[in-house]
């Protein structure tokens, strides 16, 4: 069903299957072919929401693009991806949404705004592009000959420290042939984007792992001599697929902490009919297969021709955002590993989004409360507080409204540079007041029954240790840090 938002965001409908994920949902929806000067244009808004679909918070902007907002658990920190009209950039913001630092690439290579890692040593990484000319004059491309001077696309890897020093440069211009090309993806013999790298990871051995769409492969390369360790697809891929098609086209490639690698496979040039589905992969780096170990498509098949990602939990919650695909498809689908769904999202047609993310446990805000009071046959709702902005559901923006109308509520007021949303109020019957409970009776309320326990690092455990800090996760959606003394 359709859930409150603000009349500047983009609305969304939530479908609810199950009820067992507890933690936020983290997005950006946009708009194809929506210009910073178009009349109609509505800035991206990153967004948390939470388990129940309902707008948690979100960050206003008037940039042209925002993209990859991320919280990283481990660092309590955020990261976004924003372009202005004449720059773009990387934002860091510490865990109440305050700015921290700016990053871009180094003198020389151009921001590329598909990825960004913020890694546990303090280090990150960015992904940039780089132009060189090549001589391809006796090379057929689509049914084009080459010229000897055919401009192109170098898809850059950097790795900086915290202090904003270059450690690392790699630049597929140096180490990858451009005619591993799949001729299945636009060319252009201007600007020759041969490999279209969109996902870089850390590897635990401390190697990076590359995502080339164009090429449908993923490249192991070595982070101390920059060479190609081995290929996973594509014209020369070092493995075989042992029983699967394999992936083509594919997002946000990440290796789990058993070594598998999991990806959102947009099957751009995969089996007919097409479908985009989220898989992993186990490799045996000894007889170079490649098993497919879990895969989850929408039925019937979905397609997403470009985007998208497969966030895996530590819980093996799976959070499926679909990219280019739209109504009557979901833009987004959770599933569990058992691959039963528990929610999908629906944006309005024609909005997207190019990553999204779950988190199992959720970030506590101070959300506003609102009090309900019955005037006649109508229900004022008010907020607690001062505030110096409000933005409530049906548009108004004052600090209290009158409801003469059915319908669910929210009000969200300004909290930092962001804006904070409060629980939703239902309200069935405006001269009967409301019949939800607001954020103090739930806190005086008895402690619900515990459905899950993790610990610190966000991993669900299935028993407490002595002397350790845990977070309790209760059945109503609440948590607490305790520590056993036990």
């Amino acid at each position: 069903m359709n859930r409150p938002a603000p009349r500047e965001l983009f609305a969304y409908e939530f479908e609810a299957i199950d009820s067992s994920f507890n933690g936020q949902y983290i997005t950006v929806p946009f708009l194809l072919r929506s210009s910073i000067n178009d009349p109609g244009f509505v800035s991206p808004t990153p967004m948390i929401i939470d388990k129940d679909g309902y707008l948690v918070l979100f960050m206003p902007t008037e940039n042209a693009i925002n993209s990859l907002f991320r919280y990283w658990p481990d660092l309590k920190k955020f990261s976004l991806y924003s372009m202005q009209t004449t720059s773009s950039q990387y934002v860091v913001y510490d865990s109440l949404l305050n700015p921290l630092v700016t990053l871009t690439n180094s003198q020389g290579i151009d921001l590329d705004w598909h990825e960004f890692d913020l890694l546990s040593n303090g280090n990150y990484l960015i992904a940039g592009t780089k132009y060189d000319t090549i001589d391809l004059s006796l090379d057929t491309i689509m049914g084009n000959l080459g010229n000897p001077r055919t401009p192109i696309v170098g898809f850059v890897v950097e790795e900086f420290d915290s202090n904003g020093n270059l450690l690392i440069q790699w630049n597929s211009n140096d180490h990858i042939d451009p005619l591993e090309f799949i001729e299945n993806y636009p060319y252009d013999p201007n600007k020759f984007d041969y490999c279209h790298g969109n996902a870089i990871e850390l590897t635990a051995d401390g190697n990076y792992l590359i995502s080339f769409r164009h090429l449908d492969a993923i490249y192991k390369v070595s982070r101390s001599s920059g060479n190609v360790i081995w290929k996973l697809g594509g014209k020369s891929s070092s493995f075989t697929f042992a029983n699967d098609y394999g992936f083509s086209g594919q997002h946000d490639m990440r290796e789990l902490p058993n070594g598998d690698i999991s990806l959102f496979d947009n099957g751009n040039s995969g089996i007919i009919p097409k479908k985009s589905r989220a898989v992993i992969y186990s490799l045996d780096t000894n007889n170079y297969t490649a098993t497919l170990q879990w895969s989850f498509n929408n039925f019937p098949n979905q397609y997403s021709i470009a985007m998208g990602n497969h966030h895996i939990t530590p819980s093996m919650y799976h959070l499926v955002n679909y990219g280019m695909s739209f109504r009557p498809d979901p833009n987004m689908t959770l599933v569990d590993h058992s691959k039963n769904k528990i929610a999908q999202f629906y944006f309005r047609d024609s909005v997207t989004a190019y990553r999204s993310f779950i988190i199992e446990i959720p970030l506590s805000f101070p959300r506003p409360v609102v009090n309900c009071e019955v005037i006649g046959n109508q229900t004022q709702l008010s907020v607690q507080g001062n505030y110096g902005t409000y933005v409530w559901s049906n548009g108004d923006t004052s600090s209290s409204i009158i409801v003469s109308n059915p319908g669910e509520y929210q009000v969200w007021v300004n909290h930092g540079i962001a804006m904070l949303g409060s629980l939703p109020i239902k309200i069935d019957n405006p001269a009967n007041g409301c019949n939800t409970i607001s954020i103090d009776e739930l806190e005086k309320s008895e402690t619900p029954e515990i459905i899950g326990i993790f610990d610190l690092m966000g991993r669900k455990v299935f028993s407490r240790k002595p002397n350790q800090a845990y977070i309790l996760y209760y059945a109503d959606g609440s948590f607490e840090r305790v520590l056993t003394l036990e």
